[in-house]
């Protein structure tokens, strides 16, 4: 089963282990975290002990019709045991980057959507369960559509006042 879901997900760490899966009505959360092996500081090159481990919920957007994938990832932290050293380094998985939520195919996906010119920002974010302010930051970043300039001269033929009330003249 272990092979089966990383290759269903895509995840290309080759050391991750699947614990366990979880299933709602609308979501399934599949718990997943690195096998256990020895670290050394890549600093001082001395032994590293583990600090315990965190959780972080992902948002892996691949398998969203109608139906919400959460990746809960358990992170082990890492102190080097060199008492002049004490560096300290978490597990690293390449599929999210450091202080991320989402995957990092969800940033593609959010591009995509984009192509679709009828839909909205707002659309497009409750989608990928992120706010629209980060799928249009995320479409920027990737994205490089240069505004025309204007041009030298600008000619306004009609306007059309409607519903405007005159400016009231004040006496003094």
């Amino acid at each position: 089963m272990n092979n089966d879901i990383t290759k269903l997900l895509d995840l290309k760490d080759s050391d991750i282990k699947v614990l366990h899966i979880k299933d709602s009505a609308s979501t399934r959360t599949v718990v997943i975290e690195k096998e256990l092996s020895a670290h050394f500081c890549p600093a001082c090159g001395c032994r590293m002990y583990s600090k315990g481990i965190y959780k972080r919920h992902v948002n892996h957007p691949i398998l969203q019709d109608g139906f919400r994938l959460i990746l809960e990832i358990h992170q082990r932290r890492w102190q080097c045991s060199n008492p002049n050293c004490k560096d300290i380094e978490t597990d690293h998985f390449s599929f999210v980057d450091k202080r991320q939520r989402n995957t990092n195919v969800s940033d593609y996906l959010i591009v995509q959507a984009f192509r679709d010119h009828m839909a909205s920002a707002a659309g497009i974010a409750k989608r990928f369960s992120v706010s629209d302010t980060h799928a249009i930051t995320t479409f920027s970043r990737y994205v490089d559509m240069p505004r025309r300039q204007l041009p030298a001269i600008l000619c306004i033929d009609e306007v059309l006042l409607k519903n405007i009330r005159p400016i009231k003249k004040i006496h003094v």
